[in-house]
């Protein structure tokens, strides 16, 4: 991501984030935002990644009020 970014990345929007295991590694580089559908999975992200801001709800309709520099997502979504 940072390699192939033409400005700086530092606010990141991981989408169908899960339980935050990817956030884990990730917010060590960027200023994570996580969204996921399942509230259960949201409730072990914000465990193990209480600095990131968690949203609930569906990617294709959930409107955050701000925008990122990139947006992840590390699986397959269906």
């Amino acid at each position: 991501m940072l390699s192939s970014a033409s400005i700086p990345v530092r606010e990141v929007l991981e989408l169908g984030s899960g339980g935050g295991h990817n956030a884990v590694h990730l917010k060590a580089h960027f200023a994570l935002t996580l969204v996921d559908l399942c509230e259960q999975m949201l409730e072990v992200s914000r465990v193990l990644n209480p600095e990131c801001e968690h949203h609930q709800g569906d990617m294709r309709t959930l409107l955050l009020d701000r925008s990122f520099d990139g947006a992840s997502t590390m699986r397959w979504i269906t």
